[in-house]
């Protein structure tokens, strides 16, 4: 035991110093920026036109790639929970991630991802919404509080922005791999490059977790076996909320022109209960969400006028694979 002894020491000092190396870095990033570089970052959330963030007539937050990178966050929902006044709060029905402002509910939160927003006709943040993968993300901009003059009812409590990298934004390759707890593994790559005087960029984020599946002592159908004297709960036992993603994402730039093109898919994604909160082992549901855009931008039009226009398309698609199991089945 003794000869182990001063390794061990070592290592812990090693780390030690290390995680206190990481955290003075991550400190001096956020106090690189001067403050002319602060106010003349550049907004579009709060009129649907870019301007500078101190002339921007809302309370905008902006968190760029590099605030982003220095926390550490691979999903923009971890890296949401650290801007003042908002919380993330998951759904009991397949561990959701809800983002919601101080004083209201997640339904009064509009997310959009360049401009386009995340919500169907029927789930604010889709059914088996999940987050977005940080690798794809360039900044995110925020306004807290009402926004619905310009983005209608969903935004009565503050509106998420997600911009991605596109087109002329990328400038240098890159590839990564990660592997983590509950064995989660991720793999990312993107890609800028200009081809025949048109800009192109392409970023891919590869994901896949089995899910820290928490266990639960008492579902929703222990309470009813309780008052129908019947014994068909599956509690106490683990909820299962693995799932998969692929996140693939295409830019073509040219003058005034951009046409963007992405495609997201979730995949074996395990549900762990139901919205009566019972435990569901069955569903391994599926969604896939296609968007192209194309959009022009031209600030100097005429004389003292700007043009902007843009013609979108979205496809949805989901499923809950071979059943979707809200009871257990009486025997």
């Amino acid at each position: 035991m003794s000869i182990y002894r001063p390794i061990i020491i070592i290592l812990c000092l090693l780390q030690t110093l290390a995680v206190h190396a990481s955290s003075e870095e991550r400190f001096d990033h956020f106090l690189s920026l001067s403050l002319e570089e602060l106010m003349a970052l550049e907004v579009t959330i709060s009129t649907a036109s870019k301007q500078s963030i101190t002339k921007a007539p809302a309370v905008v937050t902006v968190i760029t790639a590099e605030d982003i990178k220095a926390t550490g966050a691979t999903n923009i929902v971890d890296a949401l929970e650290g801007v003042p006044g908002i919380h993330i709060r998951t759904n009991q029905f397949a561990f959701r991630p809800f983002v919601q402002f101080r004083g209201a509910n997640a339904s009064q939160t509009l997310l959009m991802v360049n401009g386009a927003p995340m919500s169907d006709l029927m789930w604010g943040f889709g059914i088996f919404w999940k987050g977005l993968p940080t690798s794809m993300i360039e900044r995110v901009e925020i306004i807290r509080g009402p926004g619905s003059a310009l983005f209608g009812a969903d935004a009565s409590a503050g509106v998420v922005n997600i911009i991605t990298k596109t087109a002329g934004k990328i400038d240098r390759s890159e590839i990564g791999v990660r592997t983590g707890s509950f064995n989660t593994h991720n793999a990312w790559a993107q890609y800028g490059d200009q081809w025949g005087g048109f800009d192109v960029a392409f970023t891919a984020d590869f994901y896949t977790t089995n899910g820290h599946d928490p266990y639960i002592e008492a579902d929703g159908q222990t309470l009813q076996d309780q008052s129908l004297a019947t014994n068909v709960s599956l509690a106490p036992g683990a909820a299962q909320i693995g799932w998969n993603n692929m996140d693939l994402r295409f830019s073509l730039a040219r003058a005034n022109w951009r046409v963007n093109v992405d495609y997201m898919k979730h995949s074996d994604l395990e549900i762990g209960l139901t919205g009566a909160g019972v435990l569901d082992p069955v569903t391994e549901a599926s969604d896939s969400r296609f968007n192209t855009s194309l959009l022009y931008t031209n600030e100097l039009f005429s004389e003292n006028w700007g043009l902007d226009a843009e013609l979108r398309y979205q496809h949805l698609d989901y499923t809950s694979g071979d059943g979707f199991q809200e009871r257990p089945r009486r025997l």
